[in-house]
């Protein structure tokens, strides 16, 4: 008697039938109670993390969708990187002679040179010992603006586009996918598939939750 902590066993023991059979109903709703706060403890801590979960698949979806791999991809742009290695020297080449030749916007180059030191001399008149170099002058001039053509003309037969942004961009692209293997998958067919399976896991997830 001298425990408290025994004392409602006392007190219900000596409680008339009536009062024993509420206190089984009692003691019942409080189990279901008891059960159910359990249980919806349980469904809240499962749906925060099935919601930090479909936060996480929808982000590393949206990074892999960002950057689009395709299956091979990375093998052809690497054999494109190592042929224009070769093209961007030949490339260069041809662009620095033309400069020279033309003198790019401003037209001042080897040939409006060449043309202007043969008619300076040219103007010293015939009677000058180096009028003669006039006529040579003008000549490798003429010689100089055709060989400019040929160069321009082969530049246009590589295109457009600089092969030196082209191979920036091809690089660029390459780091791109470097990124998601170091992250998704050692090859970019592992990063594809890794992406499939998020998406089956996040369409899971979606139809568990509904089906609650």
């Amino acid at each position: 008697l001298f425990d408290d902590r025994g004392h409602r066993k006392y007190l219900d023991a000596a409680l008339p039938l009536e009062g024993q059979e509420l206190l089984s109903e009692y003691r019942a709703l409080y189990r279901e109670y008891s059960e159910c706060k359990k249980n919806l403890l349980t469904w809240k801590k499962d749906a925060a993390e099935e919601k930090e979960k479909l936060s996480l698949y929808e982000y590393q979806m949206q990074e892999i969708a960002k950057v689009k791999p395709r299956a091979g991809e990375e093998e052809k742009l690497e054999e494109k990187l190592k042929s224009l290695q070769a093209y961007e020297k030949i490339y260069a080449a041809l662009y620095t002679a033309d400069r020279a030749l033309s003198g790019g916007e401003k037209g001042r180059g080897a040939v409006y040179l060449t043309q202007g030191a043969a008619g300076k001399i040219e103007a010293l008149g015939e009677e000058d010992p180096m009028y003669p170099l006039s006529a040579e002058l003008y000549e490798l001039a003429t010689r100089m603006r055709e060989i400019a053509g040929e160069i321009s003309f082969r530049l246009s037969e590589m295109g457009e586009e600089d092969p030196g942004e082209l191979g920036d961009k091809i690089r660029r692209r390459l780091d791109a996918l470097y990124q998601l293997k170091l992250k998704y998958g050692s090859t970019v067919e592992e990063v594809i598939s890794f992406y499939e399976e998020l998406k089956r896991k996040k369409d899971l997830t979606l139809t568990l939750r509904h089906g609650l």
